[in-house]
């Protein structure tokens, strides 16, 4: 499969010729959250140019991420390898169950990961922080469904099942509620290891976290 390549000044996007015509938009998409991310959190940008890819079928999205078939699910739309500076999403064009909008939103959430995974290590980070950083960026949290009294605990989101728990329909609301009473600056320091987000949470935490979301997007 032959795909085409449009360079900018941190990426190159790779498309088939069936996505030439969302190409620009794509990576216009990317900057701009690349940047966005860049400035809320005074991170540099990224060191060396990333490739990517914007996959035709599922075939091609499994291939290139580098997933292993008997580990992919269909909800997988997008990924970033950041150690081979490859990023993958689904094209808009070629899922079904999902509109062209909320795939443009997977298209900034995989480009938040590529942000604040290029300022060191972050392999311990807590997936709650990693993925709800990358929700709340993207505007993927749904008020209407966060319910106080069902939200998980930040422990059990770190023992496994985080998309069976609800970790990605809750973990925005966290990540939101974190900036807001501690700011970026501890952010990153939970981020990038230098402390344990275990100093920050506390009993009920995540009830607070939800209220504070749902009363944000009431008012």
């Amino acid at each position: 499969m032959n795909f085409e390549v449009l360079e900018t000044e941190h990426f190159l996007f790779h498309c088939y010729t069936s996505d030439r015509d969302i190409a620009a938009d794509v990576a216009k998409k990317v900057e701009e959250t690349l940047l966005c991310v860049s400035v809320v959190f005074s991170i540099p940008p990224l060191p060396q140019k990333f490739d990517f890819y914007i996959c035709p079928d599922i075939e091609s999205f499994i291939r290139i991420s580098g997933i292993d078939r008997e580990n992919y699910e269909s909800w997988m739309v997008g990924n970033v390898d950041y150690e081979r500076c490859i990023a993958c999403v689904m094209s808009p064009h070629a899922v079904t169950d999902r509109s062209y909008n909320d795939m443009f939103k997977v298209i900034v959430h995989e480009a938040v990961h590529i942000a604040l995974d290029s300022i060191g290590s972050t392999r311990d980070v807590p997936m709650w922080m990693s993925e709800g950083a990358a929700v709340l960026f993207a505007d993927q949290t749904d008020a209407s469904v966060l319910n106080p009294e069902g939200a998980p605990s930040v422990e059990s989101l770190e023992t496994g099942g985080f998309a069976d728990k609800g970790g990605y329909r809750y973990a925005g609301a966290y990540v939101r509620f974190f900036l807001e009473k501690y700011g970026a600056e501890e952010f990153l320091k939970v981020y990038c290891g230098e402390k344990s987000a275990d100093e920050f949470t506390y009993p009920g935490f995540e009830q607070e976290a939800v209220m504070s979301y749902r009363t944000r997007v009431a008012g």
